[in-house]
């Protein structure tokens, strides 16, 4: 959205008229294409980063800390016990 607002602004400001119209229209173009590719890519993206049943229940068995060290991925929370049971396969 904030493309759209400095097209205007630039408009408004005194770009010429000749231009206005194709960068009205590029604008357009580029913001549309970027609500198809995000509205595309995020669903595959978020389920391909979800952990599986395994990498949950592993992380479950591993010993919670109150404090995790950062060279310690041993710890709570799972996500960190998540990338230790998956770097170790």
């Amino acid at each position: 959205m904030g493309s759209l607002y400095y097209v205007m602004y630039a408009i408004q400001r005194g770009l010429s008229e000749k231009p206005a119209p194709d960068l009205i229209q590029l604008t357009l173009i580029a913001v549309s294409l970027s609500i198809l590719v995000h509205g595309t890519s995020v669903k595959p993206l978020l389920v391909s980063s979800q952990p599986s049943a395994d990498d949950i229940i592993a992380a479950a068995a591993l010993p919670q800390c109150k404090t995790a060290p950062k060279d310690r991925l041993d710890c709570w929370p799972p996500r960190a016990a998540t990338l230790a049971v998956r770097h170790a396969r």
